[in-house]
């Protein structure tokens, strides 16, 4: 990691951050009932990622943390216009109209939005966040890892976790066993 903190403290608050990142990706589910099922309709339902960054001050060498913050998705509607939302109403009407949606954490990322980013004077050693398909990275994930230079981690339910540095995806490997704290 590029500064001046532990990697042994920054890789617990990273594993820690990536545990409740995909516990709320578990619980968080919106779903929709379409028709009925004796007429091919049933139940939809997504999940939402979540994410945040693992921040080090600098000059206390502390490691801090932000989130994990809700997700959104991206919906493309019927005329291939996009909205980002995660708001649950428009969630479900884009599930009945079976609209194409693309879970993205582009409401956290944004450059414009101050309040999931790392406080000053810490700055952003990774960023991380669950995957609610189970599916590894993504060419979003590459190409945010490549423009902020830093690494981005992604977990998904069952616990596999892969990072993206420098351009170059990891292997994929198993979340580490929560460690328990010293008092």
């Amino acid at each position: 990691f590029m500064c001046k903190c532990d990697n042994t403290d920054i890789m617990n608050e990273l594993n820690k951050k990536m545990r409740e990142a995909g516990r709320a990706t578990y619980k968080d589910v919106v779903s929709v009932l379409i028709g009925s099922a004796g007429s091919g309709g049933g139940m939809i339902s997504r999940k939402l990622e979540y994410g945040g960054y693992i921040c080090c001050n600098p000059d206390t060498r502390k490691v801090t943390s932000t989130g994990p913050d809700r997700g959104a998705y991206i919906i493309t509607d019927a005329e291939g216009g996009e909205t980002t939302t995660n708001n649950e109403k428009l969630l479900r009407r884009a599930m009945r109209k079976r609209y194409k949606m693309q879970p993205t954490m582009g409401n956290v990322t944004d450059d414009r939005n101050t309040e999931t980013k790392c406080p000053a004077p810490t700055v952003a050693v990774a960023f991380y966040h669950s995957h609610p398909d189970n599916g590894l990275y993504s060419p979003g994930d590459q190409g945010y890892s490549n423009r902020k230079k830093i690494p981005v981690y992604l977990v998904t339910q069952e616990g596999t976790v892969q990072f993206i540095s420098d351009g170059k995806p990891s292997e994929p490997y198993p979340i580490p066993p929560e460690q328990k704290e010293n008092k």
